[in-house]
């Protein structure tokens, strides 16, 4: 029998939460199961702590990518297991992990041993699983962030928008600031350039804010990351491409959006003035210089895209019977 610990955000502690745990319970009903309604990220990271020195199985996060991007700073490197089922509001890991169907669905990852190992990127020192960056999207994440602790009832508001609110935001970040640039040195594959951008983008994954596809070949398990810089001087030229990135057409002819992949970087202020950085939609805070550098293969996630195999020892040791 198979050790599970799960984990729910705030939003999802209530009502909801409840049924999911019904959900989860019917789904996963032979394994030894734990729930966890937290009250703050201090008593999360104590229970969690606990339950990785205990070897526990499999961890499952119930919530958005700011409760995956705190789970994931402790079950980095470790034998445990993570299956991420979607409660934020993106949901970009669940989503680029083909985590999108019914609890019952995305469970049957579990009960098939659908695993897959992931890379995660380090930021700092800080890990990063979905996407971050520096800039424009830094800002739209610590307005998104303010907002929702200012004003209570953002919460539900975001609830009912869904990944609407990112656009919504972006649009409101360009006209209120559309001339705000960022003064970037960034060295990587031995090479130092200079860029003056209006934002910076770290992707691990394809697709950004649950629409925006920036990267379309990217992957996180492939040993590389994708930097993202988007150069545009006026309002107009960078509305059209954010526009076109939405869209799913990535703008591969305009001069002022460039992508190129590495497994390292460092990025630097050139002008003195901190660079807030975001990752998996939390603010990670200011510094003077990021280094940026990949983890290979240290995350073990369940993923409802893997082909139809399945893993005969996990079965085997849960005793279970595929349905």
């Amino acid at each position: 029998m198979h050790e599970i610990s799960v984990y729910f955000n705030k939003i999802a502690g209530n009502s909801l939460g409840r049924s999911w745990e019904d959900e989860i319970r019917s789904s996963l009903f032979r394994s030894d199961l734990s729930f966890n309604y937290q009250d703050t990220l201090e008593e999360l990271n104590q229970k969690l702590k606990k339950d990785l020195a205990d070897k526990k199985d499999v961890i499952i996060s119930v919530g958005g990518d700011g409760t995956v991007n705190t789970i994931i700073q402790q079950m980095a490197g470790t034998q445990s297991e993570l299956l991420v089922i979607p409660g934020g509001t993106a949901n970009d890991l669940a989503s680029e992990l083909g985590n999108k169907a019914s609890i019952k669905k995305i469970a049957n990852a579990v009960r098939s041993g659908s695993i897959k190992a992931m890379d995660l990127i380090s930021v700092n020192g800080r890990y990063m699983a979905t996407n971050g960056g520096i800039g424009f999207g830094a800002n739209v994440a610590d307005s998104i962030n303010s907002t929702r602790a200012k004003i209570p009832m953002f919460k539900k508001i975001m609830q009912l928008s869904g990944k609407k609110i990112y656009t919504t935001f972006m649009v409101k970040e360009l006209l209120l600031h559309p001339k705000k640039r960022y003064e970037l040195k960034i060295t990587t594959n031995g090479a130092t350039k200079y860029y003056s951008a209006l934002g910076l983008l770290i992707n691990n994954q394809s697709t950004i804010g649950g629409t925006f596809k920036v990267a379309p070949e990217t992957l996180n398990d492939d040993g590389l990351f994708n930097i993202t810089i988007l150069t545009h001087k006026g309002l107009a030229s960078a509305a059209k491409c954010i526009y076109q990135v939405a869209r799913g057409l990535p703008p591969n002819n305009d001069p002022h959006f460039i992508t190129f992949e590495t497994s390292s970087a460092k990025i630097e202020s050139v002008d003195g003035k901190p660079l807030m950085f975001f990752g998996d939609g939390e603010v990670f805070g200011e510094n003077h210089s990021w280094d940026i550098k990949l983890a290979p293969s240290s995350l073990q996630v369940f993923s409802n895209n893997i082909s139809s195999k399945c893993s005969l020892d996990f079965l085997a040791a849960d005793n279970m019977e595929l349905i």
